[in-house]
């Protein structure tokens, strides 16, 4: 391809079997490229729309804009949009594009819908989703994933971020008084009761939550 052999180099890409997921990525890149300097736009249009069905992202979708054309968007947001909504699974792919894209409403009704696929131990992609959620006023969703995160701690009894447990305990109790529907959630009485019956033999964490009491 390099060298300008393109024909060459569909044709040696062509021998690689669509099942073999070694270097797929590299490989689809090398695609992209080779039906680009083809004049190719059906195949990559086609390659493009792929992509993005499978993973979600402004960047694979502004790649995928800028062959069909700008005027597309909203055509092809609200189509990606429908596949998002019939997967049932919880992806963080589809919930970041969801945020990325402005679409706050309809991430409010994937998290909520996918709450019990939450884990907590993604911590990573959780906070800054919880954070998102609390700063676009959706407590309900915020406490959801603040409560995965609290859970993973004391279900893996991770003492050394009990102080992180805490943190979002007290998050959680300050997001309650701006929940006005809990649907069909427990509220937060009913989870702080449940939590204690699960936790409450791990006394290091109760101790620095009754220790830090009234300082937040």
């Amino acid at each position: 391809l390099e060298s300008g052999e393109v024909e060459t180099a569909h044709s040696w890409i062509g021998k690689i079997s669509e099942d073999e997921r070694f270097l797929s990525d590299e490989r689809e890149e090398l695609l992209l490229e080779i039906f680009r300097q083809k004049g190719d736009v059906k195949s990559l249009t086609e390659l493009l729309h792929k992509r993005l069905d499978r993973y979600h992202s402004t960047d694979r979708l502004q790649e995928f804009l800028d062959v069909i054309g700008e005027e597309k968007r909203d055509e092809t947001v609200s189509r990606e949009l429908e596949q998002i909504r019939k997967d049932p699974k919880f992806r963080f792919a589809d919930m970041d594009f969801l945020l990325e894209i402005g679409k706050i409403d309809e991430a409010e009704v994937y998290l909520l819908k996918r709450a019990e696929q939450l884990d907590g131990s993604f911590y990573d992609n959780l906070l800054p989703l919880a954070q998102a959620m609390e700063s676009a006023n959706r407590s309900l969703a915020a406490s959801l994933v603040y409560r995965s995160l609290l859970r993973s701690i004391l279900e893996r009894a991770y003492t050394k971020a009990y102080p992180y447990g805490v943190r979002y305990l007290r998050k959680l109790e300050k997001l309650a008084s701006s929940v006005a529907d809990w649907q069909s959630f427990d509220d937060h009485e009913a989870f702080n009761e449940r939590l204690r019956m699960e936790h409450g033999r791990k006394r290091s964490f109760w101790e620095k939550y009754e220790k830090g009491k009234g300082k937040s």
